[in-house]
């Protein structure tokens, strides 16, 4: 079955990136976004997902549109559902049935 979506990362891959690049720890981060030192490893350790609050923080702080960083948790959530086997056995379903509904 051919999968949607790719998935090259993890967002928080993107987020470590960026730390590094721009030679911040992550207490200093945290601190600037208002968030505890724990909150923000428990999100970089895949622990945590991004919520919208955090995504828009994380944005002002990196000058990017918020989006970007909603979009990396949406394809991460999408790819996750992708690969559950329950969602397999519907999607399989669904194609072996789609061709008599749709006739």
């Amino acid at each position: 079955m051919k999968t949607w979506i790719n998935i090259s990362y993890h967002p928080w891959e993107y987020l470590i990136e960026e730390l590094k690049a721009r030679w911040l720890s992550q207490v200093k981060f945290a601190n600037l976004i208002w968030v505890s030192k724990s909150e923000l490893n428990e999100i970089i350790k895949w622990h945590r997902d991004l919520n919208a609050k955090i995504a828009y923080r994380i944005a002002i702080a990196f000058d990017e549109p918020v989006e970007t960083w909603i979009r990396l948790q949406a394809d991460r959530d999408t790819y996750k559902m992708i690969k559950s086997s329950q969602e397999q056995k519907i999607a399989q379903k669904i194609i072996s049935e789609r061709a008599v509904v749709f006739a």
